[in-house]
């Protein structure tokens, strides 16, 4: 499905910014991509994120959250509590990670001796949100909470997902079990 803006529409949404109080952002990595760049040619490289995306985006569907962008070759962005913004949907945003990280290792690559893995990383917290751009406007999340799931994504282990302290509390008393990795030392810019 395409959206165009026109430009009329497009100046009422430049007009549109938000905060939105209780949002959970997913931010997933793929290990093994770049690696697999440099022994492949373009076509496959690109059959082989498409793969990747069909999978996510159908995933994303699937759990009615927020795809909101990927970034280069190898994270995908999703946010819950943007369609239901009274609700952070921390659970349908964690069901969507746990099956990215099973869904990514069943996904053909070029190389056969190598296979994908996924790190990824959760938050929940307030985010400013808006349309940004003229080109190609896009609808933007900005703040600390998108920083601070782009830190648990970074300090995540292979096919883990390093969620923060208030996701962990919006996953109490849901079928969700989350354990302890003891206190990680977290960089903050």
């Amino acid at each position: 499905m395409c959206l165009f803006i026109t430009s009329n529409a497009f100046e009422r949404s430049q007009k549109i910014a938000k905060i939105l109080e209780n949002v959970t952002i997913l931010f997933s990595y793929l290990l093994g991509f770049n690696e697999m760049i440099s022994k492949v040619g373009p076509l496959q490289l690109v059959e082989c994120i498409n793969s990747v995306f069909v999978v996510f985006d159908a995933t994303v569907d699937k759990y009615d959250v927020f795809k909101v962008e990927t970034l280069g070759d190898a994270v995908y962005m999703v946010a819950g509590g943007i369609l239901e913004p009274d609700k952070p949907q921390t659970d349908s945003v964690a069901a969507v990670a746990l099956e990215f990280v099973e869904k990514v290792k069943y996904i053909p690559i070029p190389d056969d001796n190598q296979s994908l893995q996924l790190r990824a990383g959760m938050h929940t917290g307030s985010v400013v949100a808006g349309v940004v751009g003229k080109r190609m406007p896009q609808y933007c999340l900005f703040g600390d909470t998108v920083n601070t799931a782009s830190r648990m994504q970074t300090y995540s282990e292979p096919g883990c997902i390093h969620i923060s302290e208030p996701c962990q509390k919006y996953l109490r008393g849901t079928e969700y079990v989350t354990m302890s990795r003891g206190k990680v030392n977290i960089k903050v810019r």
